[in-house]
């Protein structure tokens, strides 16, 4: 079984946005207050990685959500400061990044969130002086589940930022 051509990966910069609470209208109504961020999140995620069809089976998702560090992380020459935090430990949870992402992907990279058959997410401090991203990596998931070593992909991120790549992944896991 190759993997080879079924992965996505790509970058959209910026600091992460969590998933927030749906709120409730003095009328009654339930709105979802992140619609405009997914929105924004999904045209950048076009941009940098198009998609001709949503992907289809079950599928491996994996997201890395970088923060930039704030200054006083950071000493007047840019280097770390000693006793500057290793894990990014505050708000916001790593399960509503991950959300958001999910929420804003679903229809457009994969038919529906219930594909994903395994999720992987960690939150993390971007290196100093690096602004904020979310990176995202989705695989067609193998009858054996594969190590992350074993699924190459085709990254839709060049040096210089992020960029589309070439070789799509497959639209029908088999």
């Amino acid at each position: 079984m190759q993997f080879e051509s079924r992965c996505l990966q790509w970058s959209v910069e910026g600091k992460p946005v969590p998933q927030k609470r749906h709120r409730h209208t003095y009328a009654g109504r339930v709105y979802d207050p992140c619609t405009e961020a997914k929105k924004v999140f999904l045209q950048s995620t076009r941009q940098v990685c198009p998609l001709s069809s949503p992907l289809l089976g079950a599928l491996n998702v994996e997201m890395i959500f970088e923060f930039p560090r704030p200054k006083s992380h950071l000493r007047k020459c840019g280097e770390l400061r000693t006793g500057a935090p290793r894990q990014h430990l505050q708000t916001p949870d790593v399960d509503n990044l991950a959300k958001f992402v999910m929420d804003a992907l679903n229809g457009a990279c994969f038919q529906d969130d219930k594909q994903v058959v395994r999720l992987v997410a960690q939150k993390r401090w971007a290196p100093p002086g690096r602004p904020g991203c979310t990176r995202v990596r989705i695989c067609a998931a193998a009858d054996e589940a594969p190590s992350s070593a074993s699924c190459p992909v085709h990254p839709c991120e060049s040096a210089g930022g992020a960029s589309a790549s070439a070789g799509a992944p497959d639209r029908r896991p088999t």
